[in-house]
C-alpha cells in the first residue's frame, strides 16, 4: 500500500466479512463455554449436596403435629419416559417422643385417605423454607392408625 492511498471497496468488504464470521463463531464458542461453565457448576453443586452412601440429602427439618398422622399433598412424579436410571428414593422419619412410634406410608390417594378414615390427620397445606414454616390443616378423630416403630427408613426406585 502507498503512502496516501486509500483501500478501494474490494479490500473493505473483504475484512468486513472476515470481521463478522470471527465475531459469530466468537459468539458461538463463548456460549458453548457459557454452556460447559453452567453444566460444572450445577455438577459441583449436586455432588456437593451428595453424602457418602450416594444420596443427595436436603437438610433436616421437623415437622410437628399433635395428631396420629401427617399428610403431605400428593406428590406428582412421573419419570416413566427418562430413558435412563434417575436413582432411588429414601425417606427417613423419627420420633421425638422416647418410645414415640412411626409409621411411613405412601400410596395413591384414595387408599392413603380410605386407610385413615377416623383417624386424627394433619395436612400440610404450606411450606416457607426460609424462614422453615409449616401450616397444617387438621381433620379430626377418634381412632388411632396401625402402629409403626421409633425410627423408619423406607427407599426404592421411582419408576
Amino acid at each position: 500500500m502507498h503512502e496516501g492511498h486509500t483501500p478501494g471497496p474490494a479490500t473493505r468488504n473483504g475484512s468486513k466479512a472476515g470481521a463478522i464470521v470471527a465475531l459469530v463463531l466468537g459468539i458461538l464458542l463463548a456460549l458453548v463455554g457459557v454452556g460447559g461453565i453452567i453444566g460444572g457448576t450445577a455438577s459441583a453443586a449436586v455432588l456437593n449436596h451428595q453424602g457418602g452412601d450416594g444420596y443427595l440429602t436436603a437438610p433436616t427439618r421437623s415437622f410437628s403435629t399433635t395428631s396420629y398422622a401427617l399428610i403431605s399433598p400428593p406428590a406428582q412424579i412421573n419419570v416413566t419416559d427418562v430413558p435412563f436410571d434417575v436413582g432411588r428414593l429414601r425417606f427417613t422419619a423419627e420420633s421425638t417422643a422416647p418410645g414415640g412410634d412411626v409409621f411411613i406410608g405412601i400410596g395413591p390417594k384414595a387408599e392413603v385417605q380410605k386407610y385413615l378414615v377416623g383417624v386424627h390427620t394433619s395436612e400440610i397445606t404450606d411450606v416457607r423454607i426460609s424462614p422453615f414454616r409449616v401450616q397444617y390443616r387438621d381433620t379430626f378423630g377418634s381412632e388411632a392408625p396401625v402402629s409403626g416403630s421409633s425410627k423408619v427408613t423406607i427407599g426404592g426406585d421411582p419408576r
